[in-house]
């Protein structure tokens, strides 16, 4: 992958909830001031009940971007709900895409949460990308420019680097692996598809909003059933943020499911990193190599520049 310079092409498409101009303003500001050149989808106004056009106009956008000859970034503009169905719709359109993207020329694609499957989709086939916020997400405030220092560094230098020392690990011990994950949500949503590929025991990151107790907990144990824990060599977990619970408490913290996994699995479990739906969204590479030497986080790439 390319490290970012002023001049390069970067692209914004809306592969699952619909987005309007002005919500868009502060992102264009920034890429301006970074001498980027910005195109936008052809279908990224859309409006198709809540999505940003129908299926068929998202995968079209997507199918625009992997393809696009000289961008090196694609920026998505939002998460919400849509990708799952904009990937589905790639089987109709261009079903070669799924399973081979060797004639094109690898780009970021930058975005979290509802991004989660084309995050899996893109590192099955390669391509390491980028969690980190969405292009509506883009402000002033003291903690979007912690994320935002966190993405720069990403895009113009290749590294990532996250000291743990504040934060709950279970069964601490170092480790390296390649990165997958994203919303835990997407990724229950993904079990037995052929896009949930978990090989040489990856480091698995894990990140959730406005989600029940109990359907954490699901989710967690629907990992377990499927014995993902026995494939991966590290969990790591962000933000599990903004929990509802029922009128008859659940009662059974994922922290202390977590806990017991980390136990029986022999494997490190790292709890509350900043990335996910909070307020500093710090960015990982996905399908890249991670290095935890006791302390730290630690990710760099070789740029081809």
């Amino acid at each position: 992958m390319n490290n970012l310079k002023p001049g390069d092409t970067v692209l914004v498409i809306a592969p699952a909830r619909k987005v309007a101009k002005e919500e868009l303003y502060a992102f264009f500001q920034w890429a301006s001031a970074q001498g980027f050149i910005v195109e936008e989808s052809p279908n990224l106004y859309q409006e198709f009940h809540q999505f940003s056009g129908t299926d068929m106009q998202r995968t079209q956008d997507l199918i625009w971007a992997v393809a696009h000859p000289t961008a090196k970034a694609v920026f998505c503009a939002r998460g919400g709900y849509g990708s799952m169905r904009t990937l589905f719709a790639l089987k109709e359109l261009n079903p070669a895409l799924l399973i081979d993207l060797r004639n094109f020329t690898p780009k970021w694609f930058i975005g979290f949460s509802d991004v989660t499957v084309l995050h899996f989709w893109l590192n099955n086939l390669g391509w390491p990308t980028i969690h980190a916020p969405v292009a509506v997400q883009w402000n002033n405030s003291n903690e979007f420019l912690q994320s935002l220092n966190s993405l720069e560094m990403v895009l113009f230098k290749q590294k990532v680097e996250i000291n743990t020392d504040k934060l709950m690990i279970f069964n601490k011990k170092e480790f390296n692996g390649k990165l997958l994950g994203g919303n835990l949500s997407l990724i229950y949503s993904l079990q037995g598809s052929n896009l949930f590929q978990l090989n040489n025991k990856p480091v698995l990151f894990i990140e959730d909003l406005d989600e029940y107790q109990y359907h954490i907990d699901r989710m967690i144990t629907t990992l377990l059933n499927n014995c993902v824990f026995d494939k991966i060599s590290a969990l790591l977990v962000g933000g599990i943020s903004e929990l509802k619970d029922n009128t008859i408490p659940f009662g059974i913290s994922h922290l202390s499911t977590l806990e017991e996994i980390a136990n029986n699995f022999n494997i490190p479990i790292i709890c509350g990193l900043p990335c996910g739906h909070l307020p500093v969204n710090l960015s990982l590479i996905l399908g890249a190599d991670i290095t935890f030497d006791g302390h730290y986080l630690i990710q760099t790439l070789e740029s081809s520049n």
